[in-house]
């Protein structure tokens, strides 16, 4: 049986919607990396103090995916030359519909082959004066003199309740690490990290919560691992000298 003339006029109709939808889902996924991309070129150097760059953003929206590539953490001033970190590809899966709630959930967040520059002098390092203008960074937008600890409510940081955040899975994958001390320069390799349960569905934390805690875990590894490498350099630089000593060289 034919349709009425008003019913065909009606399925015209919504099948333009339905394009309609779909073109502009397609372009907002399309922005949607850009945004992501212009976002961190932006308000990256506000939070480290350094240079911050990101090459790519691709977000899936349905997919509840994206994949940030070539993201760059430039040195402290004062520093050597080059980054202190480079974060080769940055992989992370959310649930779709917290986006409309209070807590963005990510369910995965994988970072792959991240490089970092270590750099130590004056009993200092550009490690540590990048963590302190991070933690100086998001007390500031916090309102407080320090950063807040890990478990203080949104309500209390002044930070928006709409932007909290909770991670399931956090891991970093075939990390290095340049030691740069005053006479010489170490490379060592990293230990996998995973860290879980950074916040919930109900209790996400703010972005400066989860900067903290994400930020001292793996400057804290970059840490012991410079340490280690120094250690075990001096000491294989102790046998060398005693063995040319026993052989008779120089």
């Amino acid at each position: 049986m034919a349709l009425p003339k008003i019913g065909k006029i009606f399925l015209w109709l919504a099948g333009i919607t339905v394009t309609l939808i779909g073109l502009t889902v397609l372009v907002i996924t399309l922005l949607l990396g850009r945004i992501v991309k212009a976002g961190v070129n932006t308000y990256g150097p506000q939070i480290t103090g350094t240079t911050v760059e990101l090459a790519d953003a691709d977000v899936s929206l349905f997919g509840g995916s994206a994949t940030l590539s070539g993201l760059r953490i430039g040195n402290p001033s004062g520093w050597g030359d080059g980054d202190l970190a480079s974060l080769g590809h940055i992989r992370l899966n959310l649930a779709p519909m917290s986006l409309l709630g209070e807590t963005i959930v990510i369910e995965d967040l994988d970072i792959e082959a991240p490089v970092f520059r270590y750099e130590a002098k004056s009993g200092t390092s550009n490690v540590a004066e990048l963590l302190a203008h991070v933690e100086k960074a998001i007390g500031a937008v916090g309102g407080h003199g320090s950063a807040p600890p890990p478990d203080a409510p949104a309500e209390e940081t002044g930070e928006a309740a709409s932007t909290l955040i909770a991670i399931g899975h956090l891991g970093l994958r075939g990390g290095k690490v340049t030691v740069v001390l005053t006479d010489r320069t170490i490379e060592a390799t990293l230990p996998d990290i995973d860290m879980r349960d950074l916040g919930s569905p109900d209790q996400g934390l703010t972005p400066g919560q989860l900067s903290m805690q994400i930020s001292k875990r793996v400057m804290t590894d970059i840490a012991t691992v410079a340490a280690k490498a120094l250690v075990q350099q001096q000491v294989e630089k102790s046998i060398g000298g005693k063995l040319r000593g026993l052989l008779g060289g120089d």
